[in-house]
Parts: structure tokens; C-alpha cells; sequence
């Protein structure tokens, strides 16, 4: 390649893309094409398909090959090829502008364009490490200024054409500098997080467009298992980067929409991330993401008002924290709504019903997904650690129907309520009396031991990990009738159920059990011949009765069909599981039908448990003028 030299640089002046000039910067010289860039970018003359010729002819990498530790790129032999290609790279954004404008350089150049990606991503992962292209505002050299000047070169580039934006997302190159640029810190230990007005953060753009594609998600996180403890460093730079936008939006100097929805991009950041690879999906869960996710979202919504548009992102954010609840990760919902009420998820929902507009003509579904929200922490008090959780904010969720003005939410806030205080009392008197719970069909003390019976307490089997006993006695005196035959298959469901993280403890059992008896107990005027709710008499004489819907858990559908994040839902046509008539299951029944064995009733319901799903049976037996639960059985759907 020519070298710049005194005749080329001559015609390196005006404002007008002359033919001399053009001719000397194809030839190479440095000043004229600095000065073809110049005279674009100013608008002084249009970007021709001969300037975009000899754009992508610099952004060719092969020169990249030449830089080494004995040979960099501002030796003499190399610094000429590299300010070609920052001149190139400059020109970009002019040809995006001219790609829309003239549809015939689409067809022309198209082809040149996604050839030239690979060569775009290296060279501008090159310019990183000029400092001379790094300067700020201020016109001094400030350690990665030019991270948001890529950032938007490579956002338009991806804009340009459905086959650009498959090309960056289907380079490995592209993905590397997208991490880079994601774990980017100053000395100073700040993230380059530079907003602007209808784009928001570029970076954060990227990273989005590349983890919502397929292709683009599997490069981005295999090139990132390659760095070493890569998902603790990309759980800690994504959480921080949260908590610095919060701290930029205090200090006045990022608007509050634009920092909310940047804490919003982070969201799908960490559910595309995480739920695509098991280590990040842990570093999250260890870092406590969602406590750290609910405290930015609540603090930045402090001081906002129903005009200033707020309520939309706090709204959207809110769904997608369900999201995140339910599925980041899936086999801890429990601990992950925990953090989130430790977060202030409850505040948050107030903050939501302060918040929402008078009129919602213009959304109407907005009043079903605010309700879904509350509907679906409600749902969560069927794990014991959620209720514990809500003892602390007690006072805040009796106090959500007060801020609510529509009549529907406020339904649903006095509904999550006595939810609340349904399930507290429950845990409550667990928590003070303990936990017992006795597989042993012939103890019938489940839940109310005897406080002088010896060595009293929960016992587990160590072979299968799932029978529970109040003593020694009656674990030796099930093994002799029961559980010697089945305690091999139940070790099988054991770890088959550990496999897939499928915890369920008998502290969470007998909380379940209680509740059952409650809700038994409750209706039991309604069950008796005649009623409508949930009766139901087995052929074989036995009262059974299917009370799952009276326990409230599940999330009804929502109004036209809407999910909680506003995608369509498809009607559920899975019929539900049978009951698997086991040796226990029929030794349960043989009981119930013993001559002497009381007013006995069966109840069962399907608890949902967010990861999985438990079919729970309780024997309850007439004690007074009351059912008292004797025996349980569970198995996993």
C-alpha cells in the first residue's frame, strides 16, 4: 500500500469530494482520507458507493495480523494501516444513512457490507487501545470514551439490514467486544453506562440484541466461559451496573425514566443470561440479584409522580420480576420471592398502585397485570420461608388496599391479605410447637406428638430420604409393616427429585398439611351431602374430597388471554395426572374402612410450587367437634 507522502497531501483540503481527492485517499494517504471522512460526517457532500468501496477496502483485518509486541501498530510500517482503518470505521454511520435512503445501494453493496463485519469488530477492538482515540468531552484523553462511540457505530450497523445484524451475531468477534464492553471499568472503577435520549444505553443494547438471539446467545456465553470465573464476574459487573445507574440518577445526572429503563434492560439481560447457563444462573442466585434488582427499582421510583411516566416502567418491571422469581432459578421460588419482599417487593406494589393513572383508557389491560402481580406474590405463601418473609412488612400489605383506588385492585390487595394472615397463623403455631411429622399409618399423632412420648421429634429414613418419623418406635414398627417394601423405589424418586432440584422438606410438608386441615375444617359444613364445594364419595365409601380449588395459589388466567408479560396464553388442555394406587395409598384405604376407625375423610389438592408440582393426600380424623390430620402421603407431578 502507497504511503502518505507531500504530492497526496496537497488535495487534502476543501469541502467537496473532489476526484483528486478521492483518487489519493484510495491510493492511501492518510491526510485525504481523513479529510473524506471529515467532509462526510460535516455534510458537506454525499457518501458515494466510491467512498463506500474504499471504506470497506481499509477495514480488511489482514493488517492486524502484522501487530505484535515487537512490531505494534504505531511503528512506522503499521500506524498508517490503522489510521485507515479508524478513518473507515468513522464513515459508517454515513453509509447507514445512505443504505436507507437509496435502496439500489442495498442490492449493490450488500454483500460487501456483511463481508466487511468480521474486519469492523476486530479493528474497532483494536481501537481500544489507542489513546489517541479515546478522548472525552473535555478534549483530554479519558480512559474508554470511545466505548460509546462504538457502541453506536456497531447499534446502526446492526440496524442497517436483517443480513448485517445475522453477520454481528453470528461473529465471534462481535461477541467478545460486546463483553469487553460490558465489563468495561475506568481506574476510577465506573462502567461506561453513556445514555442517550430514544436509544438509552448502547452497550446495554447489544448486549440485549445478542442474548435474545439464538445464535448470538450460544457465541456470547461460550466465548464468555472462557474467562476465567466468568459468571461470578458477570453476575457482579451486571448488579453493579444497576446500582450505578441508581447512584448517577440520585446525583441528577441521568433522568429517572432513562435509569429506570435502563435497570429494566438489565432484567432481560439476566433472564436470557441465566437461564441459559446453569454457573451464571447460580452467581445471581448467590449475589441475591432479585433484593438488589426490587431495592433500585423501589428507590428510583421515590418522588415520582402519575404524569412523569414512571408508572409504565415501574409497571413492566414489575412482571418481569415475577419472571425472574418464578424461573432465575427455578428450584429456590421460595428463597427468590424471599429476597424480593426483603427487597421491598410489597413497598414496590404500593408504589405501583400510588402511581397508577386515573384513567387507562389508552391500556386497558394494565388494571389485569398489576392484579396478576399481586395475585402472584400472593400465590407464594404456600412456601413457608415467603410467609416468614411478609411477618416483617405485615403492616405494609394490610395497607395496600388503602392506596388503592380502583375497586378490582383493591379486591385483590384485601385478598393477599388474608392470605397473609391465613398462612401466618399456620406457620406460627408450626413455628412454636415444631415439626413433626410420622409416616407411620398406626401413630396417628401428625403434626400433635406426644409431648412424653420417648425420643420424640422428625426422624428421616437414611435410605430413602422421604419417610419422616415422630420416634424410633414407629420407624422400626413401619419398616416391619410398609416401608420395607417400598424404600428402595422411594431412594429412585429421591434423587431422581434431587436431580432435578425438586425440594420439598417435611418442614414445608407439615406446613402443607396444616393448611389443608384448616381449609377442611373451614368447609366442612359446605362438604357435607348437598354441598357445591369440592365433594366428592369414592364408590368404595370412602368420603374424598379434591379441595384444590379452595386453596387460592394458583394465578387465575388472565382477561383476553394475557400472560404476565403480556404475550398471548394458550389454553391448558394437559388433563390432570391420576392418583397412583400405591401399597401405602391402599393401606390408607383398608384404614379408613376398618370397622371402629371413626369419621374419617380424605382430602387431597395439587400444590403448585412454582419449579413443580406436589399431589398431597391428608387423612384427617373427627377429634370433637373437629378434623384433625393423622397420616399425609405426597408424590411429586
Amino acid at each position: 500500500m502507497p504511503t502518505c507522502n507531500a504530492d497526496a497531501c496537497r488535495v487534502a483540503t476543501g469541502n467537496r469530494l473532489t476526484s483528486k481527492l478521492l483518487e489519493a485517499a484510495e491510493g492511501g494517504c492518510d491526510c485525504s482520507l481523513r479529510r473524506v471522512a471529515l467532509i462526510i460526517s460535516k455534510g458537506s457532500d454525499k457518501c458515494t458507493r466510491r467512498v463506500i468501496k474504499m471504506a470497506f477496502k481499509f477495514l480488511d483485518p489482514e493488517p492486524l495480523t502484522r501487530f505484535t509486541a515487537e512490531n505494534p501498530w504505531y511503528s512506522a510500517s503499521n500506524r498508517l494501516d490503522s489510521n485507515r482503518a479508524m478513518h473507515s470505521l468513522s464513515i459508517l454511520n454515513d453509509i447507514a444513512t445512505e443504505f436507507e435512503s437509496d435502496p439500489s445501494l442495498v442490492s449493490e453493496e450488500l454483500d460487501s457490507y456483511v463481508q466487511s463485519i468480521d474486519g469492523i469488530c476486530q479493528w474497532i477492538t483494536h481501537s481500544l487501545q489507542r489513546e489517541d482515540i479515546n478522548i472525552g468531552r473535555s478534549g483530554e484523553v479519558e480512559e474508554g470514551a470511545a466505548f460509546a462511540y462504538w457502541a453506536g457505530i456497531l447499534a446502526v450497523t446492526h440496524d442497517v439490514h436483517t443480513r448485517i445484524a445475522r453477520a454481528l451475531l453470528s461473529s465471534t468477534t462481535f461477541c467478545k467486544l460486546v463483553i469487553q464492553m460490558w465489563a468495561f471499568k475506568t481506574s476510577t472503577g465506573r462502567f461506561k453506562t453513556v445514555l442517550f435520549p430514544k436509544s438509552g444505553c448502547l452497550i446495554l443494547k447489544l448486549m440485549q440484541e445478542c442474548l435474545n438471539d439464538e445464535a448470538g446467545r450460544e457465541l456470547l456465553l461460550r466465548e464468555l466461559t472462557r474467562l476465567p470465573h466468568f459468571a461470578k464476574t458477570f453476575a457482579a459487573v451486571t448488579i453493579q451496573r444497576c446500582l450505578q445507574i441508581q447512584e448517577d440518577c440520585f446525583n441528577k445526572s441521568v433522568p429517572r425514566s432513562e435509569a429506570l429503563y435502563y435497570v429494566c434492560g438489565v432484567m432481560d439481560v439476566i433472564l436470557f443470561s441465566a437461564t441459559h447457563n446453569e454457573l451464571v444462573e447460580r452467581a445471581f442466585a448467590n449475589r441475591q440479584y432479585l433484593k438488589h434488582l426490587v431495592s433500585s427499582m423501589l428507590s428510583l421510583s421515590l418522588g415520582a409522580s402519575r404524569t412523569d411516566g414512571t408508572f409504565e416502567h415501574l409497571e413492566i418491571a414489575s412482571r418481569k420480576l415475577v419472571v425472574l422469581g418464578v424461573d432465575i432459578p427455578a428450584h429456590r421460588v421460595d428463597y427468590n420471592f424471599g429476597e424480593m419482599i426483603d427487597g421491598g417487593f410489597v413497598e414496590y406494589i404500593g408504589r405501583l398502585l400510588d402511581l397508577i393513572p386515573k384513567r387507562v383508557d389508552h391500556d386497558p389491560d394494565v388494571l389485569d397485570r398489576v392484579e396478576r402481580v399481586v395475585q402472584a406474590l400472593g400465590a407464594q405463601t404456600i412456601h413457608p420461608h415467603v410467609t416468614s418473609r411478609l411477618q416483617d412488612v405485615a403492616v405494609t400489605v394490610k395497607g395496600l388496599a388503602r392506596r388503592s383506588w380502583n375497586p378490582r385492585l383493591k379486591n385483590a390487595c384485601v385478598g393477599l391479605y388474608e392470605k397473609f394472615r391465613e398462612m401466618d397463623r399456620i406457620y406460627g403455631s408450626l413455628v412454636r410447637d415444631g415439626v413433626h411429622l410420622c409416616d407411620n399409618q398406626k401413630c396417628g399423632h401428625q403434626l400433635r406428638p406426644q409431648s412424653s412420648s420417648p425420643g420424640s421429634g422428625s426422624k428421616k429414613c437414611s435410605g430413602c430420604s422421604t419417610m419422616i418419623y415422630c420416634s424410633v418406635e414407629c420407624q422400626e414398627d413401619d419398616w416391619e409393616n410398609m416401608h420395607k417394601s417400598e424404600c428402595r423405589s422411594l431412594r429412585v424418586e429421591y434423587f431422581c427429585r434431587k436431580a432435578r432440584r425438586h425440594r420439598y422438606s417435611p418442614a414445608t410438608r407439615s406446613y402443607h398439611v396444616a393448611y389443608l386441615e384448616c381449609i377442611f375444617n373451614r368447609y366442612k359444613e359446605e362438604f357435607k351431602e348437598g354441598g357445591k364445594v369440592g365433594r366428592g364419595i369414592r364408590a368404595d365409601g370412602i368420603p374424598w374430597y379434591d379441595i384444590t380449588a379452595l386453596l387460592g395459589f394458583r394465578v387465575p388466567p388472565c382477561r383476553k388471554g394475557l400472560r404476565l408479560d403480556g404475550s398471548k396464553q394458550e389454553e391448558e388442555s394437559e388433563p390432570p395426572r391420576p392418583v397412583p394406587i400405591t401399597n401405602r395409598l391402599a393401606s390408607t384405604r383398608d384404614i379408613c374402612l376398618r370397622p371402629g376407625a371413626g369419621e374419617v375423610r380424605i382430602v387431597h389438592a395439587s400444590l403448585s410450587l412454582g419449579y413443580f408440582g406436589i399431589f398431597l393426600m391428608v387423612q384427617l380424623e373427627k377429634v370433637e367437634d373437629r378434623y384433625e390430620a393423622i397420616h399425609s402421603y405426597f408424590y411429586t407431578i
